[in-house]
């Protein structure tokens, strides 16, 4: 599974000042990523260049590990769901660890790993648990 889902997250902790200095990338977001990734099993990679997560950021399609461990990194600094395009990338991320594809099961989830859906975005959820749907293996 490879796509663009992960680039809001990556742009949010590309801002953050533990992983930029002066407009530039660090190497710690490379390391956390990994290890992120290769502890739960999802890469076996050792390295990670910061001109990478560059061109993840500027739209080129992100690899399923990266996403997760992006999401799981994001959400450990803070990172909320804010908009639609938030909430279809989390939704779109953590569609393979649901037990069944339903809303509750999402908005489980979701909750498991203390993330609100925004009262407004609600509604959205059934958009996004169509797109899922549709986009089954």
């Amino acid at each position: 599974m490879t796509n663009r889902y992960g680039v809001p997250l990556l742009k949010y902790l590309v801002k953050q000042p533990l992983y930029c200095e002066n407009g530039y990338t660090l190497p710690t977001l490379s390391h956390d990523l990994l290890f992120i990734a290769r502890r739960a099993g999802l890469t076996e990679k050792r390295a990670l260049p910061t001109e990478t997560i560059y061109f993840w950021v500027r739209g080129a399609r992100v690899p399923y590990w990266a996403q997760y461990a992006a999401l799981e990194l994001a959400i450990r600094r803070g990172w909320t769901i804010a908009d639609f395009d938030d909430l279809l990338c989390v939704c779109s991320i953590i569609k393979p660890q649901l037990e069944s594809l339903s809303t509750d099961s999402i908005k489980s989830l979701l909750t498991s790993k203390g993330l609100v859906i925004p009262t407004p975005l609600e509604p959205d959820l059934f958009l996004i648990f169509d797109k899922l749907i549709r986009d089954v293996d």
